[in-house]
Order: C-alpha cells, then sequence, then structure tokens
C-alpha cells in the first residue's frame, strides 16, 4: 500500500487520464487566448514545440480541484498500490486516503475548459498575463 509519507488525515486526490484526455485545449485556442501577450511562457510553448496533440488537462484538472473544491465527483475512498510493471491498483477502504476524479459530462467539461481558459489569461492579480510574473498565490477569487 502507498501512503507517500502523508499524514493519516490528508486525501490525496488523484487524476486519471480518461478524466483530462476528455477536455481538449487546443493550440490554435491558445494561441489565439494569448494573442494579445507578448511573452508568456505557455505561448512560447506552443508557438516553438509540436503541440498538435492538444493541451491535455490532467494536471491542470489537479489545480481546479484545489481552488474549486467539489466540483468534482469522486470515488470512494481507498488504498493504492504500484505494482513493479507501474500498473496502479485501487482497493475501496472507507479509512483510505486516496480519492480519483470521475469523468463529467459535457456540460461540466464545457464549464471547465472555459475556467482553464481564463486562468490561462489571468497574471496574479487576476487580470490579464503581463510577462512579468508567474505567480498565482495572490489571485482573488
Amino acid at each position: 500500500m502507498m501512503d507517500a509519507g502523508l499524514p493519516s488525515n490528508v486525501t490525496t486526490y488523484l487524476s486519471p487520464s480518461p478524466v483530462g484526455d476528455a477536455l481538449e485545449y487546443k493550440p490554435s485556442e491558445v494561441l489565439s487566448d494569448l494573442a494579445d501577450v507578448n511573452v508568456h511562457p505557455i505561448k512560447q510553448t506552443y508557438m516553438y514545440k509540436n503541440c498538435e496533440t492538444g493541451q491535455r488537462m490532467w494536471d491542470h484538472l489537479c489545480v481546479l480541484n484545489a481552488v474549486f473544491p467539489g466540483t468534482f465527483v469522486y470515488s470512494e475512498r481507498g488504498d493504492l498500490t504500484i505494482n513493479d510493471d507501474a500498473t496502479v491498483n485501487f482497493t475501496p477502504n472507507p479509512n483510505g486516503k486516496f480519492m480519483y476524479q470521475r469523468q463529467g459530462g459535457e456540460e461540466w467539461y464545457a464549464q471547465h475548459h472555459e475556467i482553464l481558459k481564463n486562468y490561462t489569461k489571468m497574471n496574479e492579480r487576476g487580470s490579464r498575463y503581463d510577462g512579468t510574473t508567474h505567480s498565482l498565490q495572490n489571485l482573488d477569487i
């Protein structure tokens, strides 16, 4: 069983690939959303790397989970084990530390796509990114 050295009262939320794979933020959208910004780390990546596979949102969904708790549907609590071949087993356990996000419907994906688009365009003060800072810690939500 994996406990990652976390205190017993900390729940770890997992975002499996199928959840993020269903939420695509296409490179053309990213570049369009950042068209009026000269320098932006995401824009630079999309300008100079082949990102035509789209920006899958698994990592971003973990951030949304932290910022907007309760907007996801979760599995029951459980334990997590990682096998030697890197496969993961989830075993339901009411006292387990782990829960994983479940897929949403079309409306949920549309809403979260808009949230991601808006955060792409924001700086730490909640306004358009100005290219001088990379922190969202003071974002007023």
